[in-house]
């Protein structure tokens, strides 16, 4: 028989959903398949994001501007989209790129030796919402319009001088963090930040000190506290579902909770009982300073009953 969704349930699907996630991920936090949340959008008559979230212009006139010498940041500005919307169409088609590019305030050094908790923090987002390019040294950051804070922490951590990208239509609000530079791509490399990273990332292993940041932005990235569902979640593929269990059943001693595979490519494990979502929400948010997203956060206080400040 198949599972029974009441309405209100579905609008909080379609939400995630419009946020950026994947079916697959929009449908986690409530043991709801992909296929399960297309047959909602139908339903709903939501728009669809096309494959890598890539909506459909006109190839010909964005190829033409770039030989004509715009930039392709003023040519994805023009249609609404992302700098790696137009650079794909770049790439799709031969078409040779520029690779003049400045960044003289950028700390090109800063993935190269995780020693500071907005280091390891963000080097957790790039794992889970992070992207590498393939064949140019494109490093990206692409969360919901409603996280965009972090992303200017983001940007003055590092001394990125470029703007953060916007892209938006009738479902979907996204910004994003983006810069080419040789040696991110090196030193996130290392880190397992790498192309292709649903099918080869893992957990990293860093200084004791270190690993709750980390796991704090795997969180925010892959990872949901619902107030509303009373859980303390993360996805992501098979590895690294089980290096985090494993982790925080052996530091924290919470339940070893089942892995789950809702879908092709994804796994997730999900915390319920308040004691266990408290001792990782202590041990994540300890020393957080402003890395971190507000709305995960107030979900874990509302869940250990309104609780404003973290236990020593």
């Amino acid at each position: 028989m198949a599972k029974r969704i009441s309405p209100e349930i579905e609008q909080e699907i379609i939400k995630l959903y419009a946020s950026g996630l994947s079916m697959a991920k929009a449908g986690a936090p409530f043991g709801v398949s992909g296929a399960t949340v297309m047959a909602i959008l139908n339903r709903n008559n939501i728009q669809k994001r096309t494959k890598g979230g890539i909506y459909r212009i006109p190839q010909q006139n964005v190829i033409q501007r770039y030989l004509n010498g715009e930039s392709c940041q003023t040519i994805a500005d023009s249609y609404g989209v992302t700098f790696h919307t137009i650079s794909n169409i770049l790439e799709q088609n031969n078409i040779p790129r520029n690779n003049k590019y400045h960044n003289l305030t950028l700390d090109e050094n800063y993935f190269e030796n995780i020693d500071r908790p907005d280091k390891a923090y963000f080097l957790g987002l790039m794992l889970t919402d992070g992207n590498v390019s393939v064949k140019e040294n494109i490093i990206r950051l692409s969360l919901s319009s409603k996280d965009e804070e972090i992303l200017k922490i983001f940007k003055e951590k590092t001394g990125n001088n470029n703007k953060i990208g916007i892209r938006e239509d009738d479902i979907h609000s996204e910004r994003i963090f983006q810069l080419r530079n040789k040696k991110w791509k090196d030193d996130l490399n290392k880190y397992f930040v790498t192309p292709q990273k649903t099918y080869f990332s893992q957990m990293p292993q860093l200084s004791e000190n270190m690993m709750p940041h980390l796991l704090r932005g795997m969180i925010d990235g892959d990872g949901w506290i619902s107030a509303k569902a009373h859980q303390l979640g993360f996805c992501g593929n098979e590895l690294t579902v089980t290096q985090v269990r494993d982790y925080l059943v052996k530091k924290l001693h919470v339940y070893n909770v089942k892995i789950l595979h809702p879908e092709e490519h994804l796994w997730q494990i999900t915390w319920a009982s308040t004691k266990d979502i408290e001792k990782i929400g202590n041990y994540i948010y300890s020393n957080k300073e402003d890395c971190y997203l507000n709305r995960k956060y107030n979900n874990f206080l509302e869940i250990i009953q309104g609780n404003t400040e973290l236990t020593n």
